[in-house]
């Protein structure tokens, strides 16, 4: 199903005045000479009774195209250029001088096209808002908004696809001083809309990215801490790693530990140590844990201390449940 238009197209002419789609208008429009004529008050009237009131009703909105010919037209060669900011205004003095109208009951719209050696063209298309209140009469009780656009500009904006925003700007209008302001100021508002969405939008994306390192680190901490728990409580379960343990536990300064292995059935210990206290600590130990089977291997350490002039061993003891 084809979706309707968002807007109607109602042309003006010197025999009716037609509706159409926008994607019907460069098809549909045809001038004639007979449309250079400017319809009076009664002409005016019979043309617009020509409207279908049930299609005017549902087309929303209304952009309605004018002969040129109705309007005041005039060219005017400029030898300098003008500036954006001061055109509307340059436009409604040229505007005010043809039409011999006050500037606030005027309606104008104007065309700026620059030429060689820096000139440039300004024509400007006006009317009065009494001959605007007119031509938009029907379309005002019958639609929710409309637009009145000459012949030409409306043309010139159908080159690239017609559309309510494009027509908006081609349309006459009164003189608004502030419109420039306005524009500026809405062109600032989207620039700070736009920033501050990039703004959050980068704070957001290193907060995931945060978000996402912290996760990594907790994971990497749980399971060590899932691992040390997981081995403490092997060791508390286990009565003989746990007693191999506490031999090492509160050992003299003289006693050097060089590695030990705590596990079932067995333990292996090395130690350099002095003779004399490896003779204490084995004499203890055995009578501590009379059940369990000691092998012992020595040999003298390469180093001997300067601390104490003793003889000082190697001691690798292994430890065997029975």
């Amino acid at each position: 199903m084809k979706l309707s238009s968002r807007f109607k197209l109602a042309i003006y002419s010197a025999e009716c005045c037609t509706l159409v789609d926008p994607a019907n208008y460069t098809r549909l429009f045809q001038p004639s000479v007979s449309d250079n004529a400017l319809p009076d008050a009664t002409k005016l009237a019979s043309i617009q009774q020509t409207l279908s009131v049930d299609t005017l009703k549902k087309a929303g909105r209304c952009i309605v195209v004018v002969p040129d010919a109705w309007l005041s037209v005039s060219e005017h060669r400029i030898e300098d250029r003008i500036s954006p900011a001061l055109r509307p205004l340059a436009a409604l003095s040229f505007a005010t001088e043809t039409t011999f109208s006050a500037p606030d009951s005027l309606f104008y719209c104007y065309q700026y096209q620059e030429v060689d050696q820096g000139a440039a063209v300004l024509t400007v298309f006006a009317c009065s808002s009494e001959w605007v209140e007119r031509l938009l009469a029907p379309f005002k009780r019958r639609t929710q908004a409309c637009l009145l656009v000459p012949w030409s500009r409306c043309n010139q904006v159908a080159q690239n696809g017609l559309s309510w925003s494009r027509c908006s700007q081609y349309s006459l209008s009164v003189y608004q001083p502030e419109a420039e302001q306005r524009k500026h100021a809405r062109r600032l508002w989207i620039g700070l809309i736009g920033l501050s969405l990039l703004i959050h939008s980068t704070a957001f994306l290193y907060y995931a990215h945060l978000e996402g390192k912290v996760s990594e680190m907790v994971s990497r901490y749980q399971e060590k801490r899932a691992a040390q728990q997981e081995w403490l409580s092997v060791l508390s379960s286990d009565d003989f790693v746990h007693s191999t343990l506490s031999l090492v536990q509160g050992l003299p300064d003289s006693v050097r530990i060089g590695h030990f292995i705590a596990e079932t059935p067995s333990t292996h210990l090395h130690m350099t140590l002095p003779q004399q206290e490896l003779d204490r600590l084995l004499t203890q130990w055995r009578r501590r844990y009379p059940d369990w089977h000691w092998e012992l291997d020595q040999q003298p350490h390469q180093a001997t201390s300067l601390s104490y002039q003793k003889e000082v061993v190697d001691a690798f003891i292994k430890i065997h449940q029975k």
